[in-house]
């Protein structure tokens, strides 16, 4: 970069690497507020990476700062020596995982020749066995690892075993010792797209256990996979497959036209099964239906896309897109 370059949250998008006081870190700039953050020389303290920070300014030949909150006060990183812009993406390998990482997905390879796949976002984590069979869908403890699983707490690190705390059966399972951390993908699973099926086994068990944050996390992941995959790439027929039901009502109605609405938006005819559920007897106000006062269920009527206002169904375009 240019002598005088001055990197801040604001600077054009893309992934810096900063040299500060004798130590390394990466800054990542977007199109939104803040910068994500992460130290590649200490990665693993979660404490000094971050998932996102308020503020960042470097410039090279004088001390560099990090304020991590809007009230947090500025943390000095030392003399600033270089500031290079390296690509749009992190860098690929990793000495440890956390919810602190900046988000994205992530495959952890163990001694005992598993991989899991992680997938960290500014709300939560979920992890799958990508190693095991999809065709006996093996299972611990009820729990079937081959599917997208919501995350209480994970610890990752290089050299260690692995512990995953698994948020909806109170399960903690233990790994052998990692020898691998890779980033996959800066934005979505590398299985994507989730298949219908898949979304309503996961949205259904989420339902059973009274979190519907995870129900509503894991539907709009499932259509978020369809609207961002490549209009000339296929998607597969059996992501495309009829579900069985969700256990309720209106997840079977919102799942199918929210498929629907995909296939429509990529420019493609939904099948049969993504139209065929009536319209809810009652309005329903996705994501806050009780609290919601008038005017803004009025205002959220007027953002509804067609499809879903004729299923009776409240919530604007951006609520159905994770990325």
């Amino acid at each position: 970069m240019k002598p005088n370059f001055v990197l801040t949250e604001t600077s054009p998008p893309g992934l810096y690497r900063v040299k500060s006081g004798g130590r390394v870190l990466e800054v990542m700039t977007d199109d939104g507020p803040g910068a994500n953050v992460q130290w590649i020389d200490d990665l693993t303290d979660p404490t000094v990476n971050p998932e996102r920070v308020y503020r960042v300014r470097f410039t090279i030949g004088e001390p560099g700062s990090v304020t991590v909150g809007l009230e947090s006060p500025e943390q000095r990183t030392g003399i600033v020596t270089s500031i290079e812009l390296i690509r749009n993406d992190w860098s690929e390998n990793l000495n440890s995982l956390h919810s602190g990482t900046a988000p994205g997905t992530f495959r952890v390879d163990v001694e005992s020749g598993e991989a899991l796949e992680f997938c960290v976002d500014t709300r939560a984590a979920s992890v799958r066995w990508v190693t095991f069979n999809r065709s006996r869908r093996p299972r611990r403890n009820g729990l079937d690892l081959s599917e997208l699983n919501p995350l209480r707490h994970f610890d990752i690190r290089l050299g260690k075993n692995a512990v995953v705390a698994f948020s909806n059966v109170g399960l903690s399972l233990t790994t052998s010792r990692v020898v691998a951390i890779r980033r996959v993908n800066p934005q979505r699973w590398s299985g994507y797209p989730m298949a219908a099926g898949e979304a309503a086994v996961a949205i259904r068990r989420a339902i059973a256990a009274a979190d519907y944050e995870a129900a509503d996390r894991l539907l709009t992941e499932a259509v978020s996979s369809i609207l961002i995959t490549p209009a000339d790439e296929a998607i597969a027929d059996d992501v495309l497959a009829e579900p069985e039901t969700t256990g309720n009502e209106r997840y079977d109605t919102l799942l199918a036209t929210g498929f629907a609405y995909a296939l429509t938006e990529r420019g493609s005819t939904p099948l049969e099964w993504m139209t065929r559920p009536p319209a809810l007897r009652e309005e329903w106000l996705w994501d806050g239906d009780v609290e919601a006062s008038a005017e803004f269920r009025s205002f959220i009527r007027s953002q509804t896309p067609r499809a879903f206002l004729a299923k009776n169904i409240l919530l604007r375009d951006r609520d159905l897109r994770a990325w």
